[in-house]
């Protein structure tokens, strides 16, 4: 984030002004205008600097670019008590290891319905919008399959590239929502929404990427890929489907830092972000560069707990059996523990711990409110904890191709937006202001 620094210099001396009588009446008059002009100038900053004070838990937009619009003055941003923040945009890629296992297990593409029978299966592909005829071609006998327990197909390339962007996102919505459809309930997230962007850089063959582009879809505001499957399948050998899912593998996320100037105000910084800081061992890094002239950025993992500062920009080992579930409500409820609790893994008890130790808030504003995501039936489907701004720190599901990121709380938003509208969101904070542990 680029900006303008204004440098002050030291003038030794004095101007001395000779004037007429005429110019005298000119200078005097200039002056009255300029006063003026900076008491109304004062007024506004003044107005401007009150609407963006913060009032213990009075509710406040999340939006980082509500609070902080374009053009407002450094000492507006500097205000803020999270301090004066650059961020940057950045896109991160799963480690190659972690790649080649699940590409050697890559299947045939697959539909699984869980215990749905024939009928259900042609009414839900009926009411996402698939045609007579496509529904009919899925349910051949040769693509069909059925058991005691699950009934899947197994869609051939032709059925697959047919489906259209709409019709493509309210079915594997669908999808996502039963057992087994891990690429749906577990999309790749094209980064900025430009698949062109997505694979800049990458090497990967021009007419794989039009194959992506035929596979895309909408989710709220972004656009997602599942049919994972399917592309590898149609590559000659494995170096290129390392590539072309490394690529995939593409995330965005945040880079984050605090700038500190010589007059920041570290004892109010450090109240912000204290919790779960060792804050004697972060002071003297912050008061040598206040001592610098012009002052100088320090990431924000400098001052995030052991948890956060371990983890963020890396991405879990794959699991193992018996292993808990390494998820976002494991994530966000472990953000200041050290070392995790690891029943946070359960849903039931992460809610029961919330009801007891946590109350709502309007807004996100505090240093570790924790932020729910509910679906139109009131189900939590995800949380993420606030940081400042609108700066969330965030794993995006159980699964070893999501790492810990930042990431905007309205982009985190938008990838849970299923059905059109913004998912509802509601946001808790811990009664105790101080708690750092479990």
């Amino acid at each position: 984030m680029g900006k303008k620094e204004i440098k002050r210099r030291n003038v030794d001396g004095g101007i001395i002004l000779r004037l007429n009588l005429l110019g005298l009446i000119v200078f005097s008059l200039s002056l009255v205008v300029t006063g003026a002009l900076l008491v109304l100038g004062g007024m506004t900053r003044v107005s401007a600097h009150s609407k963006n004070t913060h009032n213990g838990d009075s509710p406040q937009q999340p939006d980082g670019a509500t609070l902080f619009p374009p053009g407002d003055s450094r000492a507006t941003r500097a205000s803020a008590p999270w301090g004066e923040l650059v961020v940057s945009d950045i896109t991160i890629e799963r480690p190659e290891e972690y790649i080649s296992p699940e590409i050697k297990r890559s299947q045939p593409p697959a539909w699984s319905f869980g215990p749905m029978r024939e009928p259900e299966v042609r009414n839900l592909m009926l009411n996402c919008g698939l045609s007579p005829q496509q529904t009919d071609h899925a349910l051949a006998p040769a693509l069909l399959s059925v058991t005691p327990t699950n009934t899947s197909i197994l869609p051939d390339e032709a059925l697959i590239l047919s489906l259209s962007p709409e019709v493509r996102a309210r079915f594997y919505h669908e999808l996502a929502r039963l057992p087994d459809n891990h690429y749906m309930e577990f999309p790749f997230l094209v980064p900025g929404n430009n698949t062109d962007a997505w694979f800049a850089g990458s090497k990967v063959d021009e007419a794989v990427v039009a194959k992506v582009k035929s596979l895309v879809y909408p989710r709220g505001s972004g656009l997602c890929f599942s049919d994972f499957d399917l592309l590898m399948r149609g590559l000659p050998d494995e170096p290129q489907r390392l590539q072309v899912a490394k690529t995939l593998s593409r995330q965005s996320a945040l880079l984050v830092h605090l700038h500190i100037r010589p007059d920041t105000d570290l004892q109010k910084i450090l109240e912000y972000w204290g919790r779960g800081l060792q804050i004697k061992e972060t002071l003297p890094l912050l008061e040598s560069l206040q001592r610098l002239p012009e002052g100088e950025n320090i990431s924000l993992l400098y001052l995030l707990p052991r948890f956060a500062r371990q983890r963020l920009y890396t991405y879990p080992e794959p699991p193992q059996p018996n292993a808990p579930a390494i998820d976002c409500h494991w994530s966000t409820m472990n953000f200041f523990n050290d070392p995790p609790d690891n029943r946070f893994a359960s849903t039931k008890f992460t809610a029961q711990f919330l009801r007891a130790n946590y109350y709502s808030v309007p807004q996100p504003t505090r240093y570790g409110d924790v932020v729910l995501v509910l679906n139109a039936e009131g189900n939590i489907i995800h949380s993420a904890t606030y940081l400042a701004e609108d700066i969330v720190f965030t794993k995006n599901g159980n699964n070893s191709s999501q790492p810990w990121t930042l990431m905007r709380l309205k982009d985190l938003l938008a990838n849970y937006a299923f059905d059109g509208g913004p998912p509802k969101v509601e946001v808790y904070r811990n009664k105790n202001p101080q708690y750092s542990g479990n």
